[in-house]
């Protein structure tokens, strides 16, 4: 199934800005429980191997403010990424932006602070489409990250094999997962997410 995240999403989520042990200790059947206390019909909770993370799948196709800041909030604290179905998500993501978005800026900009040898990262040039911009953040963040976009039913997205050998990498791989994850949403590069079917028990 597809699912629409931007980059803010899967920095939320699938790379932790905070350690892990101030995440909130939450199990699948509590997370469905809180889903369904935000007004939610259509859930699914998933383990999503490629990305060693559990996933919450919002498949509702329309939602109102008081529920996305309601789904924002039961799950910011968590380890749980959040995917939601393409109608909603350009609220949702504006509203993780304004929720989360001055934190997560802060802690991009120290990231790169901290390694000067990199540069400056990419900005969209005029009339540059995502495919170049992708290139380009691939490039910036070194050898390790060539190939981490690819195209699946014509949306752009990270590659699961390039995913998968990054989480089950080295030191180095993590870096660069971070580093093209960063980049990604400094540059504002919107891209997909195709959703794992697999059902958590």
């Amino acid at each position: 199934m597809l699912f629409v995240a931007s980059a803010l999403a899967v920095l939320a989520s699938s790379i932790p800005a905070h350690a892990v042990g101030e995440f909130e200790p939450i199990s699948h059947r509590q997370m469905v429980e809180r889903m369904v206390n935000c007004d939610f019909t259509s859930v699914q909770i998933s383990y999503q191997e490629e990305l060693e993370s559990d996933v919450v799948e919002i498949a509702d196709e329309a939602a109102s403010e008081d529920q996305l800041r309601c789904l924002i909030n039961q799950t910011r604290n968590t380890d749980f990424m959040v995917i939601v179905a393409p109608p909603v998500a350009q609220q949702y993501h504006n509203l993780l932006a304004e929720i989360a978005g001055p934190e997560m800026v802060a802690d991009i900009e120290a990231w790169f602070a901290d390694r000067p040898e990199l540069g400056t990262p990419p900005e969209r040039q005029q009339d540059e489409g995502d495919d170049g911009l992708a290139r380009r953040i691939e490039a910036y963040c070194g050898p390790q990250a060539e190939g981490a976009f690819t195209r699946e039913y014509g949306v752009l997205t990270f590659s699961p094999e390039w995913l998968q050998a990054q989480v089950n990498g080295n030191d180095l791989g993590s870096e660069t997962l971070v580093c093209v994850s960063y980049a990604a949403w400094h540059s504002k590069l919107s891209f997909g997410f195709i959703g794992n079917e697999k059902i958590a028990e």
